[in-house]
Parts: C-alpha cells; sequence; structure tokens
C-alpha cells in the first residue's frame, strides 16, 4: 500500500469501511488518516481502509500512488471492494465530497455499497469563487479539479441512498449550508440535521448510531 491508502484487515471479514480524510493537518503538519482510533475503537471487526488526499483537490487527481484520475480512482475502488459483501464510503467536507462521488461513480456486482458524508462539500465552483477564503495549502492550481466533477448533483442517483451529516450554524466557504441546498433536490438524500461538531459526534455515540445503521442498510 502507498502512504496514502492505509488497509487494515481484520479477519475474515465481508464487510468494510473506507474513509477519505478531509484537508484537515495533524499537529505535524502533514495529512492524517482521518477516523483511525475511531474506527479501531468502535468498528474493530470490519475491514478498514484510509485514502489522503495530498494534492489538496477534492481527490479528483486521484491517490498518490494508486490513482492519478477520477476515473482511474473509480478503477482503484472498484477492484479494491469486489471481494466484500458491504461497504461504507465516509469522509468529512472534501473526504466527505470524495464519499458522495466514488460511491455514486462505483459499481460491483454483489458489492452493497453505502455512503456517510459528514459536512461535505457538494458545489466546488462556489468553493472556487470564494478561494481567497481557504487555507493556502489547498489545490494551488484550479486546473487539477476536474471540470465533469465539479458539482456532484451532477452524478447523484436516486437509486443510492446518501446519508449527509450537516450543520446549519456553519457558513464558512467550506461548509456552507449551500452545499446542502446544492444537493436537496436529489429524492435519495437522507439529512442528518445535527447541531454538533464531528468531534461532539464521535464523543456522544450519534456516529457511530449513523454508521451502523448504514451498515445495516
Amino acid at each position: 500500500m502507498s502512504y496514502s491508502h492505509l488497509f487494515q484487515s481484520n479477519g475474515n471479514c465481508d464487510t468494510l469501511i473506507i474513509t477519505f480524510a478531509s484537508f484537515e493537518l495533524n499537529i505535524a503538519g502533514i495529512p492524517r488518516f482521518e477516523f483511525f482510533n475511531f474506527l479501531n475503537k468502535h468498528f474493530s471487526e470490519y475491514d478498514h481502509s484510509f485514502f489522503i488526499d495530498k494534492n489538496y483537490c477534492w481527490y479528483n487527481r486521484g491517490v498518490e500512488g494508486c490513482s492519478d484520475s477520477v476515473e482511474s480512482t473509480v478503477l482503484y475502488l472498484n477492484d479494491h471492494i469486489k471481494d466484500y459483501k458491504k461497504v461504507v464510503f465516509m469522509g468529512v467536507s472534501a473526504g466527505g465530497y470524495a464519499a458522495i462521488l466514488y460511491r455514486s461513480l462505483c459499481k460491483v456486482d454483489g458489492v452493497t455499497i453505502s455512503v456517510v458524508a459528514f459536512q461535505p462539500q457538494t458545489d466546488l465552483s462556489y468553493v472556487h469563487e470564494r478561494k481567497t477564503s481557504l487555507p493556502h495549502f489547498i489545490v494551488t492550481d484550479w486546473n487539477d479539479i476536474d471540470s465533469n466533477y465539479t458539482n456532484l448533483k451532477d452524478h447523484m442517483s436516486s437509486d443510492v441512498k446518501y446519508d449527509i451529516v450537516s450543520h446549519r450554524s456553519l457558513n464558512d466557504v467550506l461548509h456552507s449550508w449551500h452545499h446542502t441546498e446544492n444537493i436537496n433536490s436529489i429524492q435519495s438524500v437522507c439529512f442528518h440535521n445535527e447541531h454538533w461538531t464531528v468531534c461532539d459526534l464521535k464523543n456522544n455515540g450519534k456516529m457511530e448510531s449513523i454508521i451502523n445503521k448504514s451498515i445495516a442498510g
């Protein structure tokens, strides 16, 4: 596995949880595998895969060492999940965008795939228009964003259930309520309008409950 993809096998398991990291850095200022401790504490019976986007461009340039585009990432993921019965894609912020995107594009016969996205971006044109408000390390070249995947609404399917956890009080560029309103017309979206931060959701049991329900279908 590459530094940008960490796989954990926890035995003879038919369920895999895949996480796409956000752009939040650790205290050393480098990307980190998100949900690593949380999943190992609460979902140790399942296999885990952790992805990082070291290019900071919403996984549009693939995953270093695995793929170099959205299309090649789809092929990589399809091959990675083909031997499982159930797969959950999950992520926060940019990782939530990736979870929605790749759940919408990935398809493997016999594999049930669900998605849980926390405060995701869904419309990158909205972010681009306000790019001066972004941290300096995010998307130094907006040509790296594939225009085919700027708006997730163009790829979301009514045949897929999307669990979206949003926070109405957040109004910054990356987590504006606009990103939720953008996909409001997709009938298969299930909104969980929680007045909690992601850290709170981890600590109060709500995140564990949402993921369990997603696995159960």
